[in-house]
Formats: C-alpha cells, structure tokens, sequence
C-alpha cells in the first residue's frame, strides 16, 4: 500500500472522529455505538492494511495510543449510557468528549509525520 493510502484513511479517520464528537454531544446511544464500532473497524483496517510498509518515526508510537485510546473510549461510551443522573452524564460526556479530542490530536500528528516525510 502506498503512504498516500495511508494519509487518506486517516484522515478518513479524523473525519470519523469528529462526527462522532457530533453524535456524542446529541446524546443518541444507537447512533454513538455504531459510529464508535466502524471507528474501532475501520483503525484495526488501516493497521492490518499498513503493516508492512516502513512509516516515519511517531507514526508506530501514535498508532499505538490510539488503539489504547480507542479501548478507553468504547468503555467511556458504555459509563456514559449506564450514567442515571444528569450530572453523571455530563462528567462522562465532558471525559469522552476530551478522549475524541486527544485521539483527533494523535491523527494529526500521523498526518504532519506523513506530510514532513519527503516523497
């Protein structure tokens, strides 16, 4: 697979990320757990997809957060759809939402290593 493949999934990835932050902040439960599922499919995909190929320095280093970031956020998602009380809620919503954040952070950083290495 070629690095521009490996720049167009992810960012396809951020895009991903960032509507969930949308579905996240509308509080649809349905809607946040089948965004969250085809996130997690589709990273474990550019994984696979991309093993082979030699990527620039933090690129193995930030694949390796996201996807402990990723776990972390699939259980943020359950604690905020068991959450009863309103302010429970909105403390798990406040930490999800920051999780989404950093992991847009990680795939940003993927995206400059990938544009600063020449072609």
């Amino acid at each position: 697979m070629s690095i521009d493949a490996f720049r167009q999934s992810y960012a396809a990835l951020h895009q991903q990320l960032e509507q969930f932050q949308a579905i996240a902040v509308q509080d649809d439960p349905q809607w946040m757990r089948t965004s969250f599922a085809r996130i997690q499919q589709d990273f474990q995909q550019i994984v696979q997809q991309f093993d082979a190929i030699d990527l620039p320095h933090p690129i193995p280093a930030c694949q390796t957060e996201i996807s402990k970031q990723l776990r972390l956020l699939g259980m943020d998602v359950m604690y905020l759809q068991a959450a009863r009380l309103s302010t429970t809620a909105d403390n798990r919503r406040s930490q999800l939402l920051d999780r989404v954040e950093m992991l847009k952070g990680f795939c940003e950083t993927v995206l400059s290593a990938i544009s600063a290495e020449p072609t």
